[in-house]
């Protein structure tokens, strides 16, 4: 049974999406009470991206759980996806179905997207379709952005400009052409401009749910926490020699990068920006997409203040307190650990010592079978030591098998 209305929320990252959707998670019984369908999880969101493409495992997204490495397991995965949407659909009468996911917006850099499936599923699944999603101004996007790559480890603050800005346009003018310019609904990242200053608030708005009851849950900005301009230096200094990835591929993490983020982020220091002349040609290599919104929807960005740049980082005493206590802690840690792994390889030969002292045991008691189990074990574990090759022989002997006893002997002395 089809919903009434879809409202596909395609999430630009940075636009608070991660915040909305555990917003409408935690608000999914009451939507539902309402006669609103919010997906279960969000991984059949994520999923069902994959069934737009006609070659899903060569999305990043096929990667992103177990046992997806396969070619039938991503479109199994796919499939999946679309069926619990459309069994959830079945099982009740709902009036609007809520959809919300950052890939929906860079859906349209796959080379193998089949355009035509996502109109298909949609109007499938709904009688209306409104695409509805958050711009931000793209100097503030782009300091926003960068900032999480940066921390997260996949980006060097020299590069910035080879990927940024990001531009809306493309995306949109993809979904205006698949369901029409009177199903957008594109609104300003500002909470200057929001309903109640909140972005749940105004997304409840433009979706018609501001009758069902909502219980906020986090504070926006408070999932993706925000790093000073020092910490930023440091993390893209580490980014530039122990990247998150192998030769810029996302299919190859770095065996020698550690997880930074969480270390940068108790860093203090200066606000993290970017600097006048980066700003500067952001401002200019985003001017045509900002006059296209202008023109669309309304939208100026050109008449947004300019954002403070970044100064000089400052280094103060408490920075270099918090860096020193790292270092401090990162090391000691270290040091545990190197001792535990040392007295866990001490307290393995004591155990090894134990059995193979058992072994000898059973040979002089005559309990020959648990002896050739103890020796098969030890064996596996540690390989073929010649204590434990004399052993065996001892064993061959005792069981009446010279032959195999003189072969052993002869492995023991050969070099």
């Amino acid at each position: 049974m089809k919903a009434g209305q879809c409202f596909f929320h395609i999430g630009f990252p940075k636009t608070g999406t991660s915040y909305l959707q555990s917003n409408l998670e935690n608000n999914r019984k009451n939507m539902k009470a309402a006669g609103i369908l919010y997906p279960q999880n969000l991984p059949v969101q994520r999923d069902l991206i994959l069934s737009f493409l006609e070659r899903p495992e060569e999305h990043s997204r096929s990667r992103a759980g177990p046992g997806r490495g396969t070619r039938e397991a991503v479109r199994a995965a796919a499939r999946k996806a679309r069926e619990s949407i459309e069994r959830e659909l079945e099982a009740s009468c709902y009036d609007k179905l809520v959809l919300s996911f950052e890939d929906y917006a860079g859906v349209f850099e796959s080379a193998s997207l089949n355009i035509e499936r996502i109109q298909d599923f949609l109007f499938g699944v709904a009688e209306e379709v409104f695409i509805i999603c958050y711009v931000r101004e793209h100097r503030a996007h782009t300091i926003s952005y960068a900032q999480q790559r940066i921390k997260m480890g996949n980006l060097v603050i020299d590069d910035v400009l080879d990927h940024f800005p990001v531009l809306f346009r493309p995306a949109l003018e993809r979904y205006m052409s698949l369901f029409g310019r009177d199903a957008m609904i594109v609104r300003a990242y500002d909470s200057a401009g929001m309903v109640g200053g909140d972005l749940v608030a105004d997304f409840r708005a433009a979706c018609g749910l501001e009758d069902v009851p909502f219980s906020l849950c986090g504070a926006e900005g408070g999932i993706n926490r925000s790093i000073s301009l020092e910490a930023a230096g440091i993390g893209s200094a580490a980014n530039a020699r122990r990247p998150n990835f192998q030769d810029g591929r996302h299919t190859r993490p770095n065996p020698e990068r550690a997880t930074l983020h969480p270390l940068l982020e108790s860093i203090p220091g200066a606000p993290f920006s970017l600097s006048g002349d980066v700003l500067a040609s952001v401002r200019e290599k985003a001017r045509d997409d900002a006059a296209w919104l202008a023109e669309q929807f309304g939208i100026d960005f050109r008449e947004y203040p300019d954002p403070t740049p970044a100064g000089i980082p400052e280094w103060s005493n408490e920075t270099l307190e918090a860096v020193g206590v790292l270092l401090n802690d990162t090391k000691k840690e270290r040091d545990e650990n190197e001792q535990k792994v040392e007295n866990l390889h001490r307290e393995n030969e004591a155990y090894l010592d134990m059995l193979k002292e058992c072994v000898n045991t059973c040979l002089e008691t005559d309990h020959l079978t648990l002896a050739e189990d103890l020796l098969d074990r030890l064996t596996e574990r540690v390989g073929w030591q010649k204590d434990l090759l004399k052993a065996r022989m001892r064993l061959r002997l005792r069981q009446g098998r010279p032959a195999e006893a003189m072969a052993i002997k002869q492995d023991l002395f050969r070099p």
